[in-house]
């Protein structure tokens, strides 16, 4: 009877263990470097049409700001909402532009590559 208890015991642990492991790779972590001007791309998987603005508007970027691309920060559409208030978003795809806990510049929704370009590289610029 003490071995079966023992047993259910440990089954016990084994279980709650399992469970809270699984939850912490549950939470996404968004890392950002405070100390940098860090662009945050919140994408929707689900329709990649709706982001060719955004896509275009990266490659334009890049040219200008290969260091700020490359080191960008893309936010899946299952994890985006959770920082919607924080980044003052409504919906995605949105962008984003943070340095030192302040949002610089933010647009979401389905906008043309131009309104997303010049606002961006003024927030990257500004000192």
């Amino acid at each position: 009877m003490k071995g079966l208890l023992a047993a259910f015991l440990v089954l016990c642990i084994l279980v709650l263990f399992f469970y809270l492991s699984e939850k912490k790779h549950d939470e996404p972590k968004l890392v950002i470097n405070h100390n940098t001007k860090q662009i945050l791309f919140f994408s929707q998987e689900s329709n990649f049409d709706d982001e060719a603005s955004y896509y275009d508007a990266i490659i334009e970027l890049k040219k200008k700001f290969p260091k700020e691309i490359h080191n960008m920060l893309i936010i899946s559409s299952k994890d985006a909402a959770k920082y919607y208030d924080r980044y003052h978003i409504e919906q995605s795809p949105a962008m984003v532009v943070v340095y030192q806990n302040k949002v610089l510049f933010s647009v979401d929704g389905l906008i043309p590559k131009e309104r997303i370009i010049e606002p961006v590289e003024q927030a990257l610029t500004q000192k």
